[in-house]
């Protein structure tokens, strides 16, 4: 879920969830680079969110 794409409802409890374009733009993009992202959460915590994209060939 944390993944998935935005989208517009009338539930009112589906209102109640925040909902974005972040994270599935940001999985796509790295994604299409060859990359994979990690998400790390502990409540009352935090989240880390890393990123990990292959090296450039020189």
């Amino acid at each position: 879920m944390l993944f998935a794409e935005f989208f517009r409802s009338t539930n009112p409890d589906a209102l109640k969830r925040p909902t974005g374009l972040g994270l599935p733009i940001l999985r796509r993009i790295v994604q299409r680079h060859g990359g994979r992202v990690t998400v790390d959460s502990e409540l009352g915590v935090g989240t880390t969110i890393r990123v990990l994209l292959p090296a450039a060939d020189a």
